[in-house]
């Protein structure tokens, strides 16, 4: 077998890169290429076992089950041989890829979802002998003395002028090989997460030993169209909410606790020239890296989900405000340590990385305790004495840690709270950015509250004030009754009128459970949509009420609008406002279709016309 084709010449080297980047492209050269282009060989392995065929429902589920097992034992064995911190390092270091045939921004994010939660599930803790601290080890001990090739003269000369870091020991091409195969393996994983939404939404699944896939997802044409649809919306998300369905401002800086977090770059945006040259005063100079900075509020998140508080302290037995300050003292420590230092390499390496070089667990508490003095002095959250007692960042540190029985997580399904810190088995610990803001999403995941009657208030304020109606409630009154309308807006000659329904999501959607698909359908998306049908109608027919009028406008369409992307149950009519865009939008994908729409409102389903009628004559009292 013959190795890759070897390049002649090295890339320059980038002082705002990583001092692997061209030693990986030199240990790839040795790699064939077999190895590198085609799909883990235990898909092969397993579905050659299974005859040709099309199997459904529990079928189905089985083999893709059965599946899961084998690709799960073989990935623990990979993982288990070495350290979190050596899979952390090292998959950060490398370009964001799938390393199978869909490229989509969506799967990036999948695919790094489920690495990370099989390197924190089975990953060995402290160091490991394939990673060390760059100013603890001798620069011939560094990619096993790979940068002592004359090529590399600048990685040497990086590692010894750069604050210290960790670095790669004993690795070489049969190292980084392994990494590729882990890869290829979490691709089989989101293959097979993909397989059990397919079923639970009526597909079905063909086994056809096509040697580059060997089995295949079934759909009807329709089946088809609806996936490919859901997936391209994915692609477009911009998350509004947590996963209870709570709507806040994600982005809204004002509010104070707030600042930029890493978030994985699926789409390979690059921070602009602008932005380093504001905070860095250098010119003409941006970056790709692994992750972008995403602009996060922890007060506004805080004040949407006060509700949950005392559920979290009863599961818990420690205040969740513990784990906002912690959260809010890892930005001030990043700020602090890379932009209030103009230090423009450490902030690409970040940023390229998306975690913070070891540090010792004293400082990330002392620095929560002087944010809350400050919290306290100037009374920034109304807290009383027994909220205060119930404050315990040495808890909230341990919650965000590896935690005990990891190993019997199932990696499938989200909704679990990835862990942050990382001891090198000491009191040092390195620190993981980038799911500080999922794991808020998550964090309140088993947390139960008597009432949820606030979220649909708090993903109406979300969609913004609505001007249409002289109500500021929405309440429309007309000789038929009173009707609530949860958000309109006007385009053109056409009311929209959104009903906001939000509402948990069940984490059993994503493994295909038919009677979680079936809820969902009943009380979010066909809930949703027959209100607002209603609603429509109830204004159609009364076009000019006691506190309104719409007599000037042509139409009304009635949109449902969910804290979440829903997945339309069929192409009936019914779920589509055209061929492409569906009657039940999340909130940031309403507020998208309602601005694309005012340049275009052609082929528009659903319309209900509003009757023309002279204006009432009431009596004088």
């Amino acid at each position: 077998m013959k190795p890759a084709n070897k390049t002649s010449t090295m890339p320059p080297f980038n002082h705002l890169g990583e001092y692997n980047h061209r030693p990986f492209l030199y240990l790839l050269s040795k790699i064939p290429t077999v190895y590198t282009t085609r799909n883990h060989s235990i898909c092969t392995e397993y579905w050659s076992t299974i005859p040709v065929g099309l199997y459904e429902g529990d079928e189905a589920f089985r083999l893709v089950d059965d599946y899961y097992d084998v690709v799960i034992e073989k990935i623990k064995d990979i993982v288990s041989k070495q350290s979190i911190i050596y899979w952390k390092h090292l998959s950060r270091s490398y370009k964001l890829d799938t390393w199978g045939e869909d490229k989509q921004g969506y799967t990036v994010f999948n695919c790094r979802e489920f690495l990370d939660a099989c390197i924190h599930t089975y990953g060995k803790t402290g160091l490991c002998d394939k990673v060390a601290y760059s100013k603890k080890t001798a620069i011939h001990h560094v990619l096993n003395g790979l940068l002592l090739r004359h090529e590399f003269t600048d990685e040497r000369n990086f590692i010894q002028r750069s604050a210290p870091m960790i670095v790669l020991t004993r690795f070489n091409a049969l190292d980084l090989n392994n990494y590729f195969s882990l890869c290829k393996l979490v691709y089989e994983l989101w293959r097979i997460s993909a397989a059990y939404r397919t079923f639970g939404f009526g597909g079905a699944l063909r086994v056809n030993h096509d040697p580059y896939r060997m089995y295949w997802l079934d759909r009807d044409a329709d089946e088809e169209f609806l996936a490919n649809n859901f997936n391209l919306r994915l692609n477009k998300v911009k998350t509004v909410s947590s996963s209870t369905g709570t709507a806040f401002n994600s982005s809204d800086l004002e509010g104070g606790f707030s600042g930029m977090v890493p978030v994985v770059n699926i789409f390979n945006q690059k921070i602009h020239e602008s932005l380093i040259e504001a905070y860095f005063g250098v010119r003409g100079v941006f970056l790709r890296p692994n992750h972008v900075y995403n602009p996060f509020s922890i007060q506004n998140f805080r004040t949407a989900h006060l509700p949950f508080n005392e559920g979290f302290l009863s599961k818990y037995k420690f205040s969740v405000d513990s784990i906002y300050i912690v959260m809010y003292a890892l930005m001030k420590i990043f700020s602090n340590h890379k932009i209030g230092r103009r230090d423009l390499k450490g902030f690409a390496h970040f940023f390229n990385m998306g975690y913070a070089e070891p540090l010792p667990k004293k400082v990330v508490l002392d620095e929560s305790k002087l944010i809350l003095d400050a919290i306290v002095k100037d009374k920034y959250w109304d807290l009383s004495e027994e909220q205060l007692q119930s404050i315990d960042f040495e808890k909230a540190f341990d919650f965000l840690c590896i935690q005990e029985n990891r190993d019997k997580r199932d990696v499938r399904f989200d909704g679990n709270i990835e862990p942050m810190f990382f001891s090198d088995g000491s009191d040092n610990y390195m620190i993981d950015y980038v799911w500080l803001r999922d794991n808020l999403f998550h964090i309140f995941n088993k947390v139960k509250i008597e009432s949820e009657d606030f979220k649909g208030a708090l993903l109406e304020k979300y969609l913004g004030i609505s001007t249409v109606f002289e109500s500021s409630s929405g309440r429309c009154n007309n000789k038929d009754g009173e009707k609530q309308i949860d958000f309109a807006v006007i385009v053109d000659k056409i009311l929209i009128i959104a009903e906001c329904k939000a509402k948990t999501q069940s984490l059993a959607i994503a493994t295909g459970d038919q009677k979680s698909i079936q809820h969902r359908i009943d009380n979010v998306i066909d809930l949703a949509i027959n209100q607002a049908d209603e609603k429509a109608v109830f204004l159609a027919e009364n076009p000019i009420g006691y506190n309104y009028t719409i007599a000037h406008l042509d139409y009304i369409l009635p949109i449902g609008v969910s804290a979440f992307e829903e997945y339309p149950p069929s192409r009936d009519l019914k779920y589509w406002i055209n061929d492409y865009t569906p009657r039940i939008l999340s909130a940031s994908e309403f507020q998208a279709f309602v601005s694309e729409s005012r340049e275009s409102f052609q082929g528009i389903y659903n319309l209900i016309p509003i009757k023309k009628t002279m204006p009432p004559v009431f009596d004088n009292v």
